[in-house]
């Protein structure tokens, strides 16, 4: 009876944990996605900022969550896309409203979180996407284009989640566009 009991005890905690174990998800929120502001760090000249929502819908904390830019595909024709050659992948974004070397981020259960994605600069046609900016040779800073791109994001307790995403900009700072994509 007591070998019963242990199963039992065992097989509900399994159960229990994979149930309250953390989740994450990532989506496009329009409302949420551009944001214009001055930016401190570049002389106070306004940017048009990007960003992607990430949630844990799970019942712990996510903790030490990481947002990775894995893939940029550069357009090269109209509807043709292909790798960006100095791209070199995965860079770590930085996560919204927080000091600028922060790209690990507790996530709560249910709290919507922002996650940082580019930006363009007034008067400068160039799209640059929010991560640490270390002499690695990786191109992060892009030309007036559309790319496609895709984010993961990750914790150190094992969850994870990836999307892709459309990325247009024509040079001008108001007109960077950000669209989910399939898949």
């Amino acid at each position: 009876m007591s070998l019963s009991w242990a199963v039992i005890k065992d097989v509900f905690g399994w159960g229990w944990g994979l149930l309250s174990r953390p989740r994450l998800e990532l989506y496009f929120d329009p409302a949420m996605t551009y944001h214009v502001a001055p930016d401190l760090a570049f002389g106070r000249i306004r940017g048009m900022f990007t960003h992607v929502m990430v949630v844990n819908p799970g019942r712990k904390t996510a903790s030490k969550c990481r947002g990775l830019l894995s893939e940029v595909h550069a357009e090269t024709s109209l509807g043709a896309f292909a790798p960006a050659p100095l791209f070199k992948n995965p860079v770590e974004l930085h996560w919204a409203h927080e000091p600028l070397d922060c790209f690990t981020k507790d996530i709560p259960p249910n709290e919507p979180t922002r996650l940082d994605v580019c930006y363009a600069h007034e008067g400068y046609p160039e799209l640059h996407f929010f991560c640490e900016k270390r002499p690695r040779g990786v191109q992060t800073d892009f030309p007036p284009g559309r790319y496609k791109i895709r984010i993961r994001v990750r914790s150190d307790d094992g969850a994870t989640c990836s999307r892709r995403f459309l990325v247009a900009f024509d040079g001008n700072f108001r007109n960077v566009y950000l669209e989910q994509l399939a898949g």
